[in-house]
């Protein structure tokens, strides 16, 4: 990957009377051209009260501490 930006999104029905069980994942490195990211994820909507909508965005250092994740916005829109 190039560059020093990166968009994420997840689309995703959290809706419990709506069907769509399912959580997609992708990025894009101009904002515009987005690429699948990982499997589809199968939500489990079993819970009487479904939290699903619940996002956060987090730093994972895998080969030594610290790290850091500046995120410039984050927004929720909904159909």
């Amino acid at each position: 990957m190039s560059g020093n930006k990166i968009w994420l999104r997840v689309e995703a029905n959290v809706r419990t009377d709506m069907g769509g069980e399912q959580a997609r994942f992708s990025y894009s490195t101009d904002g515009t051209r987005f690429t699948s990211l990982g499997n589809t994820l199968n939500m489990n909507k079993d819970w009487q009260s479904f939290l699903g909508y619940r996002f956060g965005i987090f730093n994972h250092a895998t080969q030594s501490s610290g790290g850091s994740v500046n995120v410039a916005s984050f927004d929720v829109t909904t159909p």
